[in-house]
């Protein structure tokens, strides 16, 4: 392998034909350089990682492609068989110079989870709430279910009283055939999840990104929540209708009385007016806080309280709505409406069955659409800027790219955001720091303590969710520690309301470089005249940099910027590296 050879991931060479001995342009943080595919290697046992595209060079290349000579990322060690592992360690760092650390491979390890497990926090919280809506809308449909049946056997239950068997026997006996369903469902729920996951890797194989081999991970106690919330839901909704069941007397169940009268409908007019009211007061309270679990108790206290309020009206309802219907289809129709206010608990829970429906489904509208205008609202609430620039994937800027977008005319204001990974507290974050003579010209910070004048003293500020989490105020030193420089300790100079551009840590730019001095631009903020030659002229500039990107900044109704620089041909991008055909 020669300085302008590359080696390529045998994913990406057969999603886009390339071969051996094929020249391709190499695109990273200098100019663009063409080089031969000398081989195509696979990553462990796969074509890739999770579609990334790999490229290998020789490290005089590497460096220089990257444009860090004669500087090293990462040193991996693999020690001998039966050494000691933390001596090996101590002898590394003893002939290391100054700011550099030497850690165990299970360090680097927990410090991905919590990067991999940060990045996903907001997919887990969206899973926990799709699981728990689940689970509610399954146990509402449960409880009817058994209501039905339950009504439905009647003479069967009435006739076991009349035979001998107590109310504690009829109620254990519902309770025991909804624990069986609830058992047999869970399994069957395991396995088509056992399924679903072996057809979510086929998925993503099929749109490219193919994980590393290893076995499906199926834990004991994946088995034993599953069984235990699936068994658990089903009787404790199958409560209700067991004991509906061993109120009936005997002999007016063998009588055909339809079962309750209407005290009982007057009591559930009240229990379910109340619920309603209940809920619907805690959830205009975490409206205007915001709450969200005030908002999440509110909702549910509605559901429950309509749900109880149904039986009462649904036999005045029913007389309403079926009223045109009799004078319309006659007896069919006359039929019909007197069948549906003769007994309003069955019509209440045949009705349930679309409330529930509706209500799901205008949850998830509300849920999408909420996302949507949230994602629009927080850029917008985060910068002013007109245009943001950034790599595809999770590339870096060139450290040209600055001036050239500053140079274009109609570029009023360029703002340089820096990021990268330190510890803080002993745990890993994100720090952020913005460089620009005024920030305010780019990125809306606002300050709920504190002052922003805290940067140019080396300070840190923190957003107010961060700051409450951790107990920290203005003036408290917190330790950190960063890789090339190693531990300190700063002092918090300010708190500012949360920033979806910044995230939790802001610093300035010149603290950010002290301790990282390699580090390259991850975004450009830009402010432009409003004028439509200087989106047109950024594109032009940055046109040789074809793993950029452009996004609109603030909403405005001035045209779009193009999506990206990128051309016809190949457009996936390589991490840390650019690929493109020749």
């Amino acid at each position: 392998m020669t300085s302008g050879d590359v080696v390529m991931d045998a994913g990406t060479a057969q999603k886009y034909d390339f071969t051996v001995g094929q020249r391709v342009r190499v695109l990273s943080a200098g100019p663009v350089r063409t080089f031969t595919i000398s081989g195509i290697a696979e990553f462990g046992s796969v074509g890739n990682l999770a579609g990334a595209t790999l490229a290998a060079f020789t490290l005089p290349t590497a460096q220089a492609v990257v444009q860090e000579p004669g500087q090293l990322d990462f040193i991996d060690v693999v020690t001998a068989p039966g050494a000691s592992k933390p001596a090996v360690q101590r002898n590394i760092a003893r002939v290391l110079p100054a700011g550099v650390q030497v850690v165990t491979g299970q360090t680097v390890v927990n410090e991905n989870t919590t990067s991999v497990n940060q990045a996903l926090s907001f997919f887990f919280t969206a899973l926990l709430v799709f699981a728990f809506i689940s689970l509610f809308v399954g146990g509402f449909t449960i409880f009817n279910t058994f209501s039905i049946i339950v009504g439905q056997r009647t003479r069967e239950l009435a006739l076991l009283r009349i035979v001998g068997a107590s109310r504690r026997q009829v109620f254990r006996s519902v309770l025991a055939e909804a624990a069986i369903t609830g058992l047999v469902s869970s399994v069957i729920g395991l396995g088509l999840g056992v399924l679903a996951a072996l057809g979510l890797e086929a998925l993503l194989r099929g749109f490219g990104i193919t994980l590393p081999a290893g076995p499906l991970v199926f834990e004991p106690r994946t088995v034993v929540v599953g069984l235990a919330v699936g068994v658990g839901v089903t009787v404790v909704a199958a409560i209700g209708p067991a004991r509906n069941a061993v109120r009936i007397p005997p002999i007016a169940a063998l009588g055909d009385r339809p079962p309750g009268g209407d005290v009982s409908l007057r009591r559930r007019f009240a229990w379910g007016a109340a619920g309603a009211l209940a809920g619907a007061v805690l959830l205009v309270i975490g409206l205007a806080k915001p709450a969200i679990a005030l908002v999440g108790v509110g909702a549910v206290g509605i559901f429950v309280g309509v749900a109880r309020l149904s039986p009462a009206i649904a036999r005045p309802a029913s007389s309403v709505i079926g009223r045109p219907l009799a004078r319309l289809l006659r007896e069919p129709g006359k039929l019909g409406r007197e069948n549906s206010m003769r007994s309003p608990r069955r019509t209440a829970q045949t009705a349930s069955a679309l409330m529930v429906g509706l209500a799901l489904v205008a949850a998830m509208s509300v849920f999408g659409a909420s996302v949507s205008r949230s994602a629009t609202s927080s850029v917008d609430q985060a910068i002013s800027a007109d245009l943001i620039v950034s790599a595809t994937g999770t590339g870096q800027l060139s450290q040209s790219v600055p001036a050239k977008v500053s140079a274009v005319p109609g570029v009023t204001v360029t703002t340089t955001v820096y990021r990268s990974q330190f510890e803080l507290a002993g745990s890993l974050a994100t720090l952020t720091a913005v460089a620009t003579p005024q920030p305010a010209d780019t990125v809306i910070l606002r300050m709920a303590a504190g002052s922003a004048a805290a940067l140019a003293q080396g300070g840190l500020l923190i957003d107010s969710t961060t700051a409450r989490s951790k107990h920290l105020s203005v003036g408290d030193t917190v330790p950190v520690k960063f890789a090339q420089t190693g531990s300190s300790a700063v002092r918090i100079g300010g708190i500012y309301q949360a920033n979806a551009l910044i995230g939790s840590y802001l610093v300035s730019t010149g603290f950010f470089l002290q301790h990282f001095s390699r580090q390259s631009p991850g975004a450009l903020l830009l402010r432009t005249n409003g004028s439509g030659a200087a989106d047109s002229g950024v594109t032009r500039a940055l046109a040789a940099y074809r793993t950029l990107r452009f996004r609109p900044g603030r909403s405005s109704s001035k045209p779009r910027p193009p999506a990206s620089t990128r051309s016809s041909g190949w457009s996936t991008p390589c991490l840390p590296w650019r690929c493109s055909s020749r």
